[in-house]
């Protein structure tokens, strides 16, 4: 299964939340998540 299916699916049942994917050693949030945490860390976004 893809990280995005994956992350999709939680999603549809915490749709309030925001959900951080552990990949190797970092995290990876995606879709309009990643424009939140991009806000409040002021970290650049990467396409």
């Amino acid at each position: 299964m893809r990280i995005l299916n994956i992350v999709k699916t939680a999603k549809e049942v915490h749709k309030n939340d925001i959900i951080l994917v552990k990949i190797g050693k970092f995290y990876q949030v995606y879709g309009k998540d990643a424009y939140i945490i991009s806000y409040f860390f002021e970290y650049k976004l990467k396409k």
